[in-house]
């Protein structure tokens, strides 16, 4: 199993969870030396390009700035892949016009989010947007052929992983960015007033990690007008990510039994009131339109009876993180064995790193950690505690690749939650692939029998 990070275009603050579409994908992966190698883009296209002078951190800036422009070379010699191109533009033209569209007005507005654009773009006149389209065709393909790109390299990485009988795990956010083609191509499926303008948010409520709670800003779903057509929209969003991916992991599962709802005027998450969800009503027409997809349902955070519940009757697997399970001291799971429906972890994007995570526990938590991992005098902790992990019940086991490496917090952490800037900038060297982690992981996971 590899899971990735959600791969769709990134925003303000550059986080993977606030993409400008559900269905889109983020250019800055697409690799320069397979189009090099197809004919597509010269050396001297890319080689002296700036994308930054730092191996391990992603500079997002000078992405933005820079790799599109190369990208939009590529378009020139489009010809050399014209019939996979056409077949693409025809199977994903229920997204791919919107998002397209959106993102070539967006660069003519500067950039800037479209509920400040001119009402006649706005607002989707339609009159207004075909002349749009007629005077921007050459931008607009521009971006539909990235887009195609981006989807021809990821088809050959996913068929490489298949023929290495590897799965990849999706991650699928709950909400979508206000500022993304989805909420603009579609505002009656969100809580939105008649100007457009949200009447309420998402977020979570103050907790002892936040105590104003966490203010995402992302609208709230009209769930009675998803309801009314058998949430179809949602039946779409699955299909297209079963595309991509082998298994679902659907973020914030928790929405769907309840949401917390907050005043979109409010500048904290302290007035917002719980709403119950969509529940099994979504899953069962899920469920109908698309059997026996894989499924992972991330139960993190407060979860109530309702959710237990829904998770129970939707019978996909939950979250069990190794770091919460020792910090809460509910250290006798480890001894007494975890429900087998479940995919545990020692930590996830938003965690510390293990050895920064070690480092800070108090002592009795690490002289349990200690014994119940049977340290030794040599030990490393970061691969104690995952081989521990990989003796524990549930079904599958996922591990953070930097804790993998034995990373600390200023090395690898990928995200602080609740904090903007400086996240999501970690990057693997080359060196880092190195042949003694190969040899561990093929250890662990036969000793413990998890080879499938």
């Amino acid at each position: 199993l590899w899971q990735v990070l959600p791969i769709g275009p990134t925003s303000y603050g550059d986080s993977p969870y606030q993409n400008a579409s559900v269905y889109a994908y983020n250019p800055y992966f697409i690799d320069f030396d397979l189009l090099e190698e197809e004919g597509l883009l010269k050396k001297k296209d890319y080689e002296k390009v700036d994308f930054g002078d730092n191996p391990l951190i992603v500079d997002y800036a000078k992405l933005f700035l820079n790799k599109m422009k190369v990208l939009k070379k590529a378009f020139i010699n489009k010809k050399k892949l014209l019939n996979e191109y056409n077949a693409f533009l025809l199977e994903n033209s229920y997204w791919l016009d919107d998002f397209s569209l959106f993102s070539v007005i967006k660069s003519h507005n500067s950039d800037k989010a479209w509920n400040t654009w001119e009402d006649k773009y706005r607002l989707r006149d339609k009159e207004a947007l075909k002349l749009f389209k007629t005077k921007n065709n050459k931008e607009i393909n521009e971006i539909k052929f990235i887009q195609f790109l981006f989807r021809r390299q990821w088809d050959m990485l996913k068929a490489y992983a298949k023929s290495s009988n590897v799965e990849i795990i999706g991650d699928m956010p709950i909400y979508v960015a206000y500022d993304s083609a989805d909420t603009w191509a579609n505002p009656e499926l969100f809580e939105l007033d008649k100007n457009l303008k949200p009447i309420n948010v998402a977020g979570c409520p103050p907790d002892k990690f936040a105590l104003d709670g966490q203010l995402w800003g992302n609208p709230i779903y009209n769930w009675e007008k998803m309801k009314n057509d058998n949430y179809s929209w949602w039946v779409k969003r699955l299909n297209a990510s079963l595309l991509m991916y082998d298994i679902v992991r659907i973020d914030h599962f928790r929405g769907f039994s309840g949401y917390y709802s907050i005043p979109f005027v409010d500048t904290t998450a302290r007035n917002g009131v719980w709403i119950p969800g969509p529940g099994m009503a979504l899953f069962e027409e899920l469920n109908k339109a698309v059997p026996n997809a894989k499924i992972i349902a991330e139960n993190l955070g407060f979860i109530d009876e309702e959710t237990e519940k829904l998770l129970e009757d939707s019978g996909y697997p939950g979250m069990i993180i190794a770091q919460f399970e020792i910090a809460n001291k509910v250290v006798e799971p480890f001894k007494e064995g975890f429900p087998v429906n479940n995919v545990i972890y020692t930590g996830t994007h938003d965690n510390q790193t293990i050895n920064s995570w070690f480092e800070d526990l108090t002592l009795s938590e690490r002289e349990y950690v200690e014994k119940e991992c049977m340290f030794d005098i040599n030990y490393r902790p970061n691969l104690k505690l995952i081989e521990r992990v990989f003796h524990t019940a549930p079904k599958w086991a996922v591990i953070p690749w930097q804790d993998y490496l034995g990373l600390k917090d200023c090395e690898g952490r990928m995200n602080i939650p609740s904090t903007l800037g400086g996240n999501w900038t970690y990057r693997s060297k080359k060196t880092d692939f190195r042949p003694d982690i190969s040899k561990f992981m093929r250890k662990i996971t036969a000793e413990s029998d998890r080879q499938g």
